[in-house]
């Protein structure tokens, strides 16, 4: 593991332990994900997904935020299931 990964880890393992992401339908049936209870400065996330089927997401860190548009967001979905797949057939 990386030293900036073991750092971040070992600084946000013991936050957060009540956040949690959740779902919800608007009025305007959009489809709504958030990050909730989520500490100051850790990590948090808003997607939206429109009835028309466009979607966007805002991913923030601390002071940087990144903004996605869907196939951007649908891009970053298929690296972190492929990572993960990944590992569990490596066996890690």
């Amino acid at each position: 593991m990386s030293k900036y990964l073991a750092n971040f880890r070992d600084r946000y393992y013991d936050q957060n332990r009540n956040a949690r992401i959740v779902t919800r339908i608007d009025e305007a049936r959009n489809v709504n994900t958030v990050t909730e209870g989520r500490e100051d400065g850790s990590f948090t996330a808003v997607m939206v997904t429109r009835p028309d089927g466009t979607s966007e997401a805002q991913l923030s860190l601390g002071n940087k935020t990144i903004d996605l548009n869907g196939r951007e967001l649908r891009t970053l979905q298929l690296a972190i299931s492929k990572h993960v797949d990944g590992r569990f057939e490596a066996g890690v």
